[in-house]
């Protein structure tokens, strides 16, 4: 897998409550903003992509995360 030494690094250093966060995360249909600001802040290697249409009246970005949050962190 891509960057597994990374992602296992990663995932060893959260918290009880991160990792609490990110299964919930992994349960839902979308990210909360506290989800989006937890896997930026810490440098998650599974990496987001963000979109936002600004064209649109509320432009909001959006991110590629999920698949429910890359497959719960890549079962880590």
């Amino acid at each position: 897998m891509f960057a597994e030494k990374q992602l296992q690094e990663w995932w060893s250093r959260r918290s009880a409550q991160q990792r609490t966060q990110l299964k919930q995360a992994a349960q839902q249909t979308q990210l909360e903003p506290a989800t989006v600001d937890l896997l930026f802040t810490t440098g998650c290697p599974v990496g987001p992509i963000g979109t936002q249409w600004p064209a649109t009246q509320d432009p909001q970005w959006d991110w590629t995360w999920p698949s429910n949050v890359r497959t719960f962190i890549t079962a880590q």
